[in-house]
Formats: structure tokens, sequence, C-alpha cells
């Protein structure tokens, strides 16, 4: 056969020849069917994959590679009944040299099948991925419409295949292959795949279903994207970038080859055929499969008889790294001087070493790279530790591994393109030295053991590679000897053989490089450490003997088990009724040490211990037991090696037994019963008992009737409900009760007072009245009629009319009828009637009726059909129907314009009057959205409804096009270009301009991009004499719109002169000196081309601000506060220009709002890191301002631009020189962007860490908290004045009690900082008594403290609290520096509501600062208007009268004075709660309860409030269902501080997950945690804030992976209602990682690892967003793998902006 066919054997297989050069064939299945082809059996033959409904199969090409046959089935896929349409691809993505197996499906997943057999013979049955959920899909793809087509490619050229897929509606997803980034090569070995949003090739490929390829349409060296469509033929995005340039590609082009018509809906191309030219292959939507030759041939005289652009010295010696050679060549391009170009189809590395003549073959090839990735690479020499390779700004680097020593290597590289056309270069060579006998390897595993252990020696060259040694030839005397240290010293015992049962101390080794020996040593003893120092020798025939001594690492050998834990104890004090604590000493383990212990237990009553629990600390607490029962108790210690103490339990155990309950609970108090309004139920409620022991079980509650009745049991009410209703009614009658509680042993309180009520007279009202009919007798008038009601008592007084719901009624009758006149046309009214007796007692409402006015007489119907005809940028023209015909004669009609598309109609505004059915809206604004609608008029002058209402858009203003592109400077490499600014749209700016060099193509001309920035001119160099170029310019503005290119292209000819620029200056330095200069210097430098120098040319900011002949220059006239940018280059006198230096910023001097870091120091022991998250929306630089605690400006240091959701992680000694970091420095971070940062402070070892949110602002009221002050404990306090003026703040110390013990006066200067151990602030005899601190200052201070063990590295932090504003949520930014300040209020800040009942909504917001505020508004938004429902002098506002389980929105603003507002508050939305549930204003939530097998959890609450309350303690679980409940008293300024199972009987109850601490006063709290074993070393413990209010966005800066650490998250909903949530993952880029979605419960709680969370990403993740629907408490805990390290911070809430 001379032409390709394509035979399938699907079942019944029907074969037609469609026509000239190809054969056809259907598939079985009538449908869209999916193709791809890729060699997967190594014959050099592309084979094919088809996917269908229920269907993967593949089938082999048993033709040739010039002629295709495809015939039986080679492998048909497993699909597990998915009924699903997949696509499949073929990628080596682990490059072992063949092809593995993917699918996507349209359930939108993807699967992968690794190929474990050969390139010759492939199996593909290890299935990596499944693609049956979200969570067994492909690097966590989960497209939502479906996977139609699966492609790789190196869309990014950097030599890895990345992943790219298109859905149904022609989306494309694209997902970059991070092999490079895991190591900086490509050897397959870190394949992991992140999508991509940003600067994509094309977001889409075009609807009704397109199946895309990628392919070199165009030979020009980068994959273009041909398109199949259902309906239009075939389609092209061109790539007109580079290799390297992904995201610049056309608009849909039509396809410009000639192609049959028809559907093209699955397209694949490659030349099949081997004639230079790409063949398609396509199905179409009946299933057909159709084969096209040459389909990139334009002409029949096309043809590609030039090589590759590959020069004979492109290939070079980069660099060689021991025993690997590493080359490098650029990235070669298909020669397209004759017009039509194949394109470059494979790289050939090849490796000899027998001289540079060799001719490069198959046999000698190390490396061959197909581009099109459907030919496995051959790579011989990949895997782990082996050959890899990598492109990198446009150039190949590969690193040949392995290599032996003591060769010359020759290399040379062939590359082919698609018309067989090869270019090679010449021979490079390198000459590795001779392998030499080098040194030693000992290794002796495990580290610790009870007897036996494993001793490896090995010989090796400089190289790595083991070296075989030999003995003396003349003696053979051992060559290898054995030495034993103990504690570095040599030992005086030999290593005993185990294998051959005897001492040694040498060995010989002929000519061999390893051997294993297994080993112990000083059999009989016990706890010995030692290692093993080994000495070989290699003896050469005819010279000196080489020796060479390695070491193993210590290992320990322990044969004696620990002893037995001593005092063994269950406290009684610890013992409840359900749970006992076991204690015990440590037991001293003088070998490898106590690991752990195991606890075993039992009844008393059962003979069998069983293994209880195995802690590393000194505690079980055992829970769950039953009341009143004896249990027994042994503990034994396990040491490293696995060995437990010996035991005799009969002996060693203890007993211990629960309490027993014989107490009765408190009698109730309160008692109360009150009848509804309408006396038809009581409601019986009382206060609560309390039973110290066992808890109060139920409530018995009795009732008699009357003064003489008898006492009967009415209902029993569980605890804690203190409520009953009693749905029956005692006319005549006074109704008593009585209550008394019961404990969970039945033991009964006494009765409680009773309570009565009494309804001896008339309280019965009159039967409900029912309305008969209804009707609308005019277009303002309703008559309305009612059946009588009937009343048995006082009789019937009159009847109530209601309208519209109002609790008002809006008439009073005795009739039976009723008309309400004064109504609106055409509009729809409620009614409602009800009795009232002469005992003023009313019925119910009847059941509303609806009734409609009638229109007014003479309104014609609406116009139809509104719609736009015309776009521009400043008008719009609107066209609709005449009204549906009704008998009206129209007049005119209106257009409307609206503000919103739901906004009233009444409040549009009339934009147009016409007679016609057409208008043109002029006067309005580019690129904005407007609502319309039209009426109609009639000649009664009767408006019509409005119409439906529509949006358009006006067109987007494009920027101008830059004038003038000019050659300024010309010499024989390189020009200077120029050219006019462009014109913006307005309202934006110019923000760049993009240069392009034209290269011709066979199509015409495409751009190659050589500038993007914002100046107006540009050097271009590395060009060649005596040629001539071709420039065209465009321009962009900051909303990424692009003018056209400037056209015609500007023509330029190189010349042959001798442009010998001077010398870039160095040294370039910038440094403020007033809040409006800065000094800018520079080193001098010298001409060298001769013409001498004619001076510098100084740029700030990218424009060229000043020449000058100086070395330096004061920049004056700058904005206080603000950052600026300089760059300097130098030129002569004959116009050539060294080009600009790098740039260094420098920043006014200036107050910002911006982030504060109280405590930063680096030491050899102490180190500070700073971590940053870009949360804005553009790239800006980071700028870090070091203060000394004097006040002086000690540095500034500024970064590169953090990019939008970018990471920024930095030690402080990496950001400040050693001479700052040497003083006791605070740091104030600045960027034109906003950020959210933490900061971490601690040890170096990382065992004491410390995680604080950095401040976005300070308080003139601080607290700090928690203070100790001991023999082994201290509290330090930092105070930072971040003000112009010097501060002198009170310091008042307080008892745990809240009593006043002492204060002193700080003095702490302008940006000054002040720095003290506690007991050494004040004159106190006793400064132990101090427990927590309050600061008072005329300025805004930032404080933090940190308290520590003067015995170990224990340490922990917390910032200081403030009672009024809120210390690090992200409000809005303030105006932009140098703009005029507002005269209205600043918006108020900390808004936020809580809901505290099933109708009330507490709300409350910090205090404004300015001194003219006459109140604050606040505003109900549940409307399409915010609505003002108070005003209020106060701080906070409850919103009563509201609905049970329904969601409010609100608003706030602050009022001055003369009446201005301030800016509105973003709106908050609170959710009330279910009846009968309440809550507090005020709440602390304690969201950190760690496992407390390994952490001890301890809590803080104190009353910042004006009197003694009683605070309310509530535990949760993560389904958010309440476990227990506790009460405290606690006076005002009063401190509690506990471990948290102490205020729930010293027990937690299982599941615990939260904490929520509320009352009617303001709190303050926080909590602290640490390893639960306070006596083993490292002791860590760690404490954070609790917080009051959730927020629905939080950060999270620091994230903590790797081997070494775990981070977990921790978020609780604190809204009555589910809670729908998304976490987002970022690297440090700031690339999306990777997102999950998931439910919190009402009141429920989310904890989990980050592992668990993302284990595909977790290694690459360096933040995390939460956004949420509802408000939510969130932290992230951080903890090292070991247990022994641990942090925590709370989430960082954003702004609601």
């Amino acid at each position: 056969m001379n032409k390709p066919s394509f035979i399938l054997f699907i079942g019944i297989m029907l074969l037609a020849v469609a026509g000239p050069g190809f054969l056809s064939a259907q598939s079985p299945i009538n449908g869209i069917t999916r193709i791809y082809f890729g060699d997967v059996n190594g014959d050099g033959a592309l084979d094919l994959i088809i996917g269908e409904m229920d269907l993967l199969r593949i089938y082999l090409n048993e033709g040739t590679p010039d002629s295709p046959e495809f015939g039986a089935i080679f492998y048909e896929m497993p699909v597990d009944g998915l009924f699903d349409r997949t696509c499949g691809a073929f990628f080596d993505i682990d490059l072992d040299g063949d092809l593995d197996l993917f699918f996507g499906n349209e359930r939108g997943f993807v699967g992968y099948r690794r190929n474990t057999g050969t390139a010759a013979s492939p199996s593909w049955s290890e299935v990596v991925y499944a693609a049956t959920s979200s969570g067994t899909s492909f690097a966590g793809v989960n497209f939502i419409y479906g996977i139609w087509v699966l492609s790789f490619v190196d869309f990014d050229g950097d030599g890895d295949r990345d992943m790219v897929m298109n859905d149904q509606l022609g989306q494309m997803a694209y997902y970059k292959n991070q092999d490079r980034e895991s190591d900086g090569w490509v050897d397959g070995q870190g394949a992991t795949f992140v999508r991509i949003t940003k600067n994509l090739p094309t977001t889409s490929c075009g609807g009704d279903s397109p199946k895309h390829h990628w392919c070199d349409v165009d030979g020009d060296g980068d994959f273009d994207l041909p398109v199949g469509t259902k309906y239009s033929g075939m389609g092209l995005y061109r790539n007109n970038g580079s290799p390297s340039n992904y995201s610049n590609f056309s608009g849909y082009l039509s396809w410009p080859y000639s192609l049959p018509a028809g559907t093209l809906v699955s397209v694949f191309m490659e030349d099949f055929d081997n004639d230079g030219f790409l063949d398609l292959y396509y199905s179409n939507q009946a299933g057909q499969f159709t084969y096209i030759s040459a389909a990139t041939r334009s002409s029949p005289n096309d043809t590609d008889p030039a090589p590759p652009n590959l020069g004979s010295s492109d290939l070079t010696v980069y660099d060689v790294e021991s025993n690997a050679i590493i080359l490098s060549w650029p990235v070669v391009f298909d020669n397209s001087d004759t017009g039509y170009r194949s394109g470059v189809k494979s790289y050939s590395l090849h490796r000899s070493t027998t001289g540079a003549g060799f001719t490069p073959d198959a046999s000698n090839r190390i490396w061959k790279h197909y581009q099109s990735g459907h030919f496995p690479d051959y790579v011989p020499g990949f895997g782990p530790g082996g050959d890899k390779f990598k492109i990198e700004g446009d150039i190949y680097y590969f690193w040949d591994g392995g290599l032996a020593g003591g060769n010359t290597y020759y290399y040379k590289l062939v590359v082919e393109d698609y018309a067989h056309n090869s270019a090679g270069t010449d021979a490079v060579d390198y000459t590795l030295l001779p392998p030499e006998y080098d040194d030693v390897i000992v290794t002796l595993t495990p580290a610790m053991s009870t007897h036996q252990l494993t001793l490896t020696v090995t010989t090796v060259d400089q190289y790595g590679n083991p070296f075989a040694i030999s003995p003396n030839p003349t003696t053979g005397d051992p060559n290898v000897t054995f030495t034993v240290y103990e504690n570095g010293e040599p030992a005086d015992y030999l290593l005993f053989d185990l294998d051959a049962q005897e001492n040694f101390n040498s060995d010989t080794f002929n000519n061999v490089s390893s051997r294993t020996y297994h080993v112990t040593y000083r059999p009989t003893e016990n706890c010995i450490s030692f290692q093993v120092y080994v000495t070989a020798e290699h003896h050469v025939v005819g010279g000196p003997a080489i020796s060479q001594t390695g070491s193993s690492s210590v290992a320990t050998i322990d044969r004696v088990a620990p002893p037995l834990p001593g005092n063994l104890r269950a406290p009684a004090y610890e013992i409840t009724m359900t749970s006992i604590n076991v204690r015990w000493d440590a037991a001293i383990d003088g070998c490898t040490g106590t690991a752990y212990y195991n606890v075993y237990g039992k009844k008393a009553v059962n003979p069998d211990y069983t293994l209880l629990a195995s802690p590393s600390g000194l505690l079980f607490s055992h829970s769950n037991l039953q009341i009143g029962t004896e249990y027994n108790y042994y503990v034994t210690a396990v040491d490293a090696v696995g060995l437990e103490s010996p035991v005799n339990p009969e002996q060693d155990a203890i007993s211990a037994t629960t309490l027993s309950d014989i107490e009765p609970p408190t009698v109730p108090t309160g008692l109360t019963a009150v009848y509804d309004v309408g006396f038809t139920y009581i409601t019986i409620t009382w206060n609560l008992s309390y039973d110290a022991l066992s808890g109060v079980s139920y409530y018995e509650v009795q009732k008699k009737l009357g003064d003489g009745g008898l006492w009967n049991t009415f209902q029993m009410v569980t605890h804690p409900n203190a409520f009953l209703i009693d749905y029956q009614s005692y006319p005549g009658y006074r109704i008593y009760y009585r209550v008394r509680a019961v404990d969970l042993f039945d033991n009964a309180s006494g009765w409680s007072a009773e309570a009565f009520a009494d309804r001896s007279a008339d309280t019965t009202p009159p039967t409900v009245p029912q309305i008969l009919t209804s009707e609308a007798l005019s277009s303002s008038s309703i008559v309305i009629t009612w059946s009588a009601s009937a009343d048995g008592e006082s009789g019937l007084k009159l009847y109530r009319v209601y309208r519209d719901y109002s609790p008002t009624p809006i008439a009073e009758t005795t009739s039976q009828t009723y008309t309400n006149t004064g109504l609106s046309p055409n509009t729809t009214y409620a009614y409602q009637v009800s009795a009232v007796d002469n005992a003023n007692n009313e019925s119910a409402k009847s059941a509303a009726v609806s009734v409609q006015t009638l229109p007014p007489e003479g309104q014609p119907n609406p116009p139809n059909n509104l719609r736009y005809t015309e776009r521009n940028t400043d008008s719009i023209v609107l066209a609709w129907d005449p009204p549906t015909p009704n008998g009206t004669t129209i007049m005119n009609y209106r257009v409307y314009r609206h503000a919103t598309m739901d906004s009233p109609p009444d409040a549009g505004t009339i934009v147009a009057i016409v007679t016609g059915t057409s208008a043109t809206v002029t006067g309005l604004t580019h690129s904005t959205t407007y609502y319309f609608t039209a009426t109609a008029l009639s000649t009664a002058s009767v408006e019509s409804d409005h119409s439906t209402r529509i949006s358009v858009s006006t067109k987007t203003l494009l920027p101008t096009i830059p004038d003038n592109l000019r050659a300024t400077a010309v010499g024989g490499t390189w020009v200077e270009l120029a050219w006019d600014a462009s014109t913006p749209p307005p309202g934006s700016t110019i923000a760049q301009y993009d240069l392009a060099k034209m290269i011709a193509n066979p199509w015409g001309e495409s751009p190659y991009w050589i500038y993007n920035g914002p100046l107006l001119t540009f050097r271009y160099e590395g060009l060649t004499p005596n040629t001539e170029y071709k420039f065209k310019v465009r321009a962009r503005d900051n909303a990424g719109r692009t003018s056209e290119l400037s056209s015609p292209a500007v023509v330029v000819m190189t010349t042959q002169d001798d442009p010998t620029p001077p010398p870039v200056p160095a040294n370039l330095a910038a440094n403020p000196l007033s809040s409006i200069s800065i000094r800018v210097s520079w080193d001098a430098v010298e001409d060298t081309g001769g013409s001498g120098l004619a001076g510098y040319e100084l740029f700030m900011n990218g424009e060229l601000y000043t020449t000058t002949t100086s070395i330096y220059h004061v920049v004056e006239n700058l904005q206080p506060a603000t950052t600026y940018s300089f760059q300097i280059q130098a030129a002569d006198q004959a116009g050539n220009k060294s080009g600009l230096s790098d740039a260094v910023q420098a920043a006014t001097f200036g107050l910002t709002e911006d982030l504060m870091c109280a405590h930063v120091a680096s030491t050899a022991d102490w180190k500070t890191r700073f971590t940053l998250v870009n949360i804005g929306e553009e790239a800006k630089p980071v700028v870090f301002y070091a203060f000394n605690a004097a006040g002086d400006l000690v540095e500034i240091r500024e970064t590169d631009p953090l990019a939008p959701q970018a990471a920024l992680d930095v030690d402080a000694d990496a950001v400040f020189a050693p001479e700052t970091l040497a003083q006791d420095i605070w740091v104030r971070i600045s960027s034109e962007s906003r950020l959210r940062g933490v900061l971490a402070f601690g040890t170096r070892d990382d065992e004491s860490l410390v995680t604080i949110p950095m401040f976005a602002r300070g308080a003139s009221d601080l607290i700090f908290p928690y203070v100790v002050n001991t023999d082994i404990w201290y509290t330090g306090i930092t105070l930072i004045n971040t003000g112009a003026d010097l501060v002198n703040p009170f310091i008042y110390a307080y008892t745990e009690k809240g009593e006043y013990l002492t204060s002193t006066v700080a003095t702490i200067p302008a940006n000054g900082k002040y720095v003290r151990l506690v007991d050494q602030m004040f004159e106190i005899e006793d400064p132990g008594r101090i427990r927590f601190l309050r600061v008072e200052s005329s300025k805004a201070l930032i404080g933090f403290e940190v308290f520590g063990s003067f015995a170990d590295k224990g340490l922990a932090g917390l910032p200081a609290f403030s009672p009024t504003v809120e210390l690090f949520k992200a409000e809005a930014k303030p105006e932009e520096k140098g703009d005029a300040p507002l005269t209205r209020p600043s918006r108020p800040t900390g808004f936020e509501g809580t809901a505290i009942s099933s109708s009330e909504i507490y709300l409350s917001w910090n205090p404004n600062p300015e001194p003219d505020l006459k109140h604050y508004a606040v505003y109900s938004n549940d409307g399409p208007f915010p609505n003002l429902i108070a005003t209020t002098t106060q701080t906070h506002y409850t919103r009563t009268g509201l609905s049970p389980q329904t969601t409010y929105r609100f608003s706030l603003q602050a009022v001055n004075q003369g009446d201005e507002e301030s800016e509105s508050t973003p709106t908050i939305l609170v959710t009330t709660l279910a009846p009968g549930q309440q809550d507090y204003p005020y709440r602390v939530y304690y969201n950190e309860i760690p496992d407390r097998g390994f952490y001890d959890t301890g809590i803080t609450f104190s009353n910042l409030g004006a009197e003694t309350v009683m605070v309310h303690l509530s535990l949760y679980d993560a389904a958010g269902d309440l476990l227990a409940e506790e009460e405290r008293p606690i006076a005002v300024l009063e401190q509690l501080t506990r471990y948290i199972e102490n205020f729930f009987d010293n027990a937690l109850p299982e599941g615990a997950a939260y904490l929520k601490v509320g009352a009617t006063e303001k709190l303050l709290g926080f909590e602290m945690f640490w390893t639960a074993d306070e006596i083993a070393a490292p002791f860590q413990f760690d404490g954070i804030i609790g917080v009051g209010s959730g927020a629905t966005l939080h950060h999270f800066p620091l994230v903590k992976t790797g081997a070494e650490w775990f981070s977990r998250l921790r978020l609780t909903n604190i809204a009555a209602t589910e809670n729908s949530f998304t976490i987002e993952a970022f690297a440090a880029d700031g690339t999306l990682l990777g997102t999950t979605t998931d439910i919190i419960p009402p009141l429920g709680k989310y904890d989990e690892g980050l592992e668990v969370i993302f284990p595909d990403i977790i290694d690459t993740i360096a933040w995390i967003q939460v956004e949420s629907d509802h408000q939510l408490i969130g932290d992230l805990f951080y903890f090292s793998a070991d247990l022994t390290r641990l942090s925590a911070y709370i989430g960082l809430r954003g702004s609601a902006e």
C-alpha cells in the first residue's frame, strides 16, 4: 500500500473507500469518537487509541511508519461499568522509555495507568488513578463539564510535558508539569501537575464540543492549536510567541489549508507517511474516521530541502560535576529560507570514547527527544540519580551522569526535521580523571539494638563509585582492619562475627569493593555505645599503598529492660464517678532511655488485664468508667529497643474506686407560670439546679387545680431544659405548679416554691371570623365581607380589619363588611379580620385573602422585545416592538435607565422620549453596563407598566497607537528606538509598551516581542551588522487592553561601526534624607571606546529623571512614606550607553498603616522569621523598615515585587545586616499592595517556637493577659510607639482576683521601643502576685509579651489585647498617600454581629476617633436599599423582634456634627438562633483542644466589664452537639486560669472539639497548650488568643510541611446553620495549587491535617486561604513529627471588601 489505510475491527466493521488517497471506517457506536496516536510498542510507527461511550481501545499499527494499517484490538481498558465517554492520551510521565496511558471522562476526572512493561511490550495493568471520583482523579482534576479531549504537550518550553484538556463547552484547562521545578531538571522523578489560571495560551477553543490538538503547524518551533468543531470544520489558534512564551496566541482563525466540508470534531496531526508534511486524522459527529495526507501543504510546489538551523559549534560542554558532564545547546528552529519549513522533529545526542571522528548512529545514541511527544523519548540512562535534561531560557541542558573516570568522552548532536533533513554539530569532548581509591564508607545499623547489628564496608573512588581494592601481592596480609571506639577512644574489645561465631578485627579485600557482616559487641554486657572505624588499604603493583579510613555512626546495644515506674498512684482528688487518673514517676533507663509506658488495667472482678494505653508521659486518664466500681492498674516501661519492664501484677498493681453520689441537687428557683396573650397555653420556667457529683438528670413538674386541688405529676423534663408548656387553659381557675430536680443516682431535691397562672376572670377570646367575599370595585377601592363571630361570656364588642400583615388595624367596625378606598391602581393587597369581646379579649386573625385593584382606565400594555441594535463607547441604540393591542392609542414611548437589574421600576431615570420604536441613549461611559426598560404612554396620558429589563454594556476604549516609532541611534550590533506616548482610555493609565521585531513567515509577518515595559525608549542589542530589521510597537493599559500595532514598520539597517559602550556604573545606592528627599550615588566609570564620557542618566521609577556629570544627585519634592526605584547608566560622546544598572529602591520617611513586628532578634541561638502574603491585586515590592529602641531608622530593605497571592518567607538575618540585628529593633513592613503576615520567633533548632499575627494597628488601651513570675518562670513585655511623638503610657498591675497592686510610667520615644521583664518594672515586694497588666496611653501602641522558663527553652508569646480595637483584622486601606484628607468621619471598624436568641441580634463595633462625632447610624440591608433602623451614641445596638433561624444583613455609618456620613461598612450577615436557644453578646472561643495523649491545654479568661458576671462555659463536639456546660462567677478584672478539664469535673467528654465562654460583660481570653510530659525534655508550649467573633475570609500565611512538620487546620462554625467553605492552597509564587470545598454542621468544627486535605500537593503549599458562607473561627496548629515541637496562630481575618 502506498497510502495510509485505517482499518478498525471493532465488532462488525464496515470498510469503504471514501476517495483517492485515504480509507474510511465507522465506529460501532454512533457517536463522537475521540482519537489519539502514539508509538506504544517502540517500532517507530504510530498506534491508535480511541475513546467512546464506555470504551477505550488501542489498535497497533501493523503496517509501516510510511504506510499505517490498524488491525485487531491490542488492548481494551476495563471500565468497571462506567457509562462514560472517554478520551485517551499517551505520555511517558516517568521517563522510562515507554508510553503510559491516560484518559479523561465525562465526569471530569483523569485516570492514569502506568506502563509496567517495556517499550516493545507494554503493560498498563497498574492503576495509579482510577478516575472514578475526584479523590481518584489524576492531579485532583475535577472538570465540571467533563473532559472531551486530553493531551500532553510542553506548552511552556521547559522540557517537561504539561497537561491540557477541554470540556464539552470548549473551555480549556492547563496544568503545568512541575518535574523541572522539583529539582531543576527533567528526569521523570518529580512529575506533578498544578493548574494555572493566568497568562493562558487561550481560554476556550469554541463551543459545540470541539476537540483540540497540539502541533507545530507552521514549523516555527512552537506548538499551535488546531481545533475541530461540530459545524464549522476545522480552525486554528496560531502561536505567535516562542517555545517559552506561551501566552501570545492569535484568536480563532479559519484553517489556512484546504479541507473537505464536514464536521471535524476530533483531530490529530502528525507526519504519518514521512513525506515532510503533517497529515490529518479526524473523526466526525457520526463516529467516522478519515485520513487526509499533507494537510499542511498549501501549494504543490511546497518543499523543505533545508536542514534545521544548527551551527557546527552550537554544542558545548557547559559544566562538569564529579563524573557527570553537562552539555548545552540552543533551541533549534527549522530553516525557513525556502518558504516552507516542515519543523523540527527530534534531537539525538550521541557519545563515543573512540575519538572526535565517530559517526553518530543508533549504537552510540544516548538520548533522543521527540518534540511532539507522540513517540517515547529514548532515555536509557534516565532514572534516579541518572541522566536528565531541561530547557531554560530557550537553551537545552543535558546531564550525562554516572561516567567512568579515565575516559575522554566525545559528543555530537543531530537535529532532524519532518522532511528528513538533518544537521549535526562538531564533536565536543571532555576527559575525566582516572578513578582513584578515595574513601571507605562504613554503616552500622540499626542505631540501637538488643544484640545484632549489620556492618557494611564499601570502598569508593573520587566519584563515589565502588572501587575494588587489593591486598599486598607479596604477603597477602589482610588489608582491612576494624577498630572499635567507645567514647571517642579505641576500645580493648573486638567485634563478634555472628555468622562465623568468632571475634575479628581484620579481613582481606582481594579485588573486592564491599562486604556485609552481622556483628555484635561485648555479648555478655549491657548498654554499650560504640562506633567502628575501618581502615582499608589498596596496594598498587609498582606503586605506594593507599590507605583510607572511615567510621560508622554510633550504635548502642541495650540488653536490659528498664525498671518498673515508681510511685504508681491514683490520687483521690483526681477520681470522679466516671474517671480515674493514674500517675507514676519516671522509670529511668540508663541506656537507650524510656520510650513510652504501657498501662494495663481491668475491673477488680475481672480475671485478666488488658493494655489500655501506651503514653509517653506520666499520666493516663481512664474515662467512661462505671460509677462506684473498683479498678486495678499496673504500668511498665518500654525502652527504645523495645524491652519492657518485668512485672508481677499481684504485687505491683494498685486499685482505685470511682465515686458514688448520695447528695441531692439544689432546689430549683425562680419558678414562673404565665398565660399567653390569648389564654391558650401556659409557659412554665425555672432556674437550673446544680449537682456537684453525678449531675442533674431531670426535673419533675407537678400541678394542681385551684387552692383545694391535689398535686399530680404533670411531666418529666430532661436537664438542662428549664421550661415547659401546658397546652391547656383553665378558665375560672388558678392552676398551681411546683418542680424538683433529680440527679443520676435518683437523689431528689426539695420542692420549689409554688407558682400559679390565674384565669378566674373572662379570658376566653371570641371565635375567629372568616372572610367570605373580597372584590376590587375600582382602581382605588376594595370591599370585603366576613362571617359573624361568637363569644360565650362577656359578649362581642367589634371587628378589627388588618391590611398587608401589619400589626395595627386599619379599621374597627361592628359591621361584617368593609370598603377600603384610596388605594393604588393595579396593586395587590392582603386582608385579615379579628373579633374583640367586651373583656377586650381578641381572637386570632382570620386567614388572609389577597385582592388586586383594577388598572387605570386607558392603560396600554408595555412594549415588547426590548433589545439593543448597536453599541458604541458612549452610546447605545435600543429598539422594541409595539405593545400588544388592547384598544388604547400610543402617543409616545419612554426609555428608562436603572441603577441595577433589581432596583425598583419607579426609581429609574427617563433618558429618551420618542414616537418611534427605537431610541439612541448618549452620554454614556465606556466599558460600563447599563440597565433599561421602556414604557408606552397613551393619548389619555396613561403610562403602561415597564417592559422586561435588559442589561447592555458599552464598548471598551483602547489605548491609541503609539506614534513616531523611530531609530534614534544605530550601531553595528544595536539600535536605539523611541516612540511617542500613547493616550489611554479615560480612567486608565498606560501600563507598558510592547516592542516587536517583525519576523517573516509563510503568511506574512509575525511579531517577536523584544521589550515589555513602561519606557518610551529601548536599546536592542545582539544584532548582526549590515542587516535590515523591522520594528513595530503597541501600548497596553492597566486594564490589559492593547492598541493595534503601529504601522508601517520602522525599517533599520545596522552599521559596521565600533559601538563600545562605557561600563555600567557600580554600587548604586539610594538613602532617604527626609520625608521628601532621597540621595542617590554611584561609582565613576571610564569610557574605553575613545570618545570620552559624556555623563550619567539617572532614572526614577523607570523614567529618565535627570542627566549629570556628577556621581551623586539629591532627588527632592517627593511624597512622604513612598518608595521610589532608581537606575543609572553612563553615556559616552559617541552616543553609546552602558545600559541601565540594577534598580535600587528607597522610601521617604513617613507613617503608614502597615504591618508591625514588635519582637525581632537574630543571634546564634535565636531567630526571627517573617512570613507574608500579598492578598492585593497587583505585584508590589515589600519594604522592611528597622527601628531601634531609641526610634532611629537604622536600615531599609526592599524586595522584588511580590506577585498577587504570592508568599514571602524569609529569616530576619536574610533581610537586615548583622549590625542592624545587633541592636534592639522592631520592624515595620510596608507595601502598596495589601499584606497579611505572621511572625515566627524561637530557637534556631525549633525546639521553642512562637507564632503570632503581625499587627495591623495599635491601640491606646492594651491588656497583657497572663503574667507569671517565679524562680523558674519569667514574663517580659514589649511596647512599640509607632507615632511621631514621645509617649508616657501608664502601666497598671493587678492580681488574679482583679485587685490593683501598683503602677509605673514608661517613656517611649517616637518610633521607639520599650522592653522590660515584669519583675523589673515595679517596685513591689512580691512581683509573683502580678497576674496581668493594663496599659493606658495617649497614643496608639503595639504590645507583645513573651513568657518562658529559666530552666529550659520553653517559650510562649501572645500579643497584647485591646478591648476596643481589632488589632489583626484587615480593614480597608486608607486613602492613597498624597490625597487630600476626607472631612467626613472615617468608616467604623470592627463591625460584627452576634445572635443572642431566636429573635435578637447584638451588633457591636469599635469607637471612631473623630472628636465631632454625633452618632452612629445602623442600617438593615435586607431590602433593595439600606433602611435606617437606629441611631445611637453607643458602640453597640440590639435588634429585636426578628424571626428564628433567619439570616439578616446590617451595615453601619458614622455621622459627625455636620451630618456628614462616613463610608458604609461592608454588609455583615447574622442568623438568629432556633426557638429556645440563647447566647451571650460577649463570647470567647477556644478553638484548640489538641490530642490530650500528647498535649495538655489550659485556658484563661478575664472580666473586662463593669460588674461581676456569671460566665457560661459550653463544650461542643465536631458535629456541633453540646457535650457539657458549666457556670462560674467572675468579678471585675478577675482572671480565671485552669486546665480546661478542671472546669468539667477533671474529665473532658470524649470528642470535645472546642469551648465557648459567654457572658453579658466583655471578656478577654487565651489558651495555652504544652507537651503532656512536663518533665521530659524538650518541654514545649505555646499560646493562642481566644477569639470573640468570626469572619468569612481567613488567611493562613505560614504552613509548615515536609517530612519533619505537620500542619493542621481547625475551623469552627459559630453560625446556627450549615456553613459551606472553600480552602485554597497557593504556592510561594502565587500559583493556585488546589481547592477543596466542604460543609461544617451548625456549631460544628472541621479539624484536618493539610496532608489529608491536599495529599498530592502538600510539599509545594506555601499558604492557604479559607472563604465561607457564614462566620468561622479559624486557626492553624503545626507540630513536629516527633510531637515535641509545636506552635499555633489564629487565622488572619480578611477585609470584607
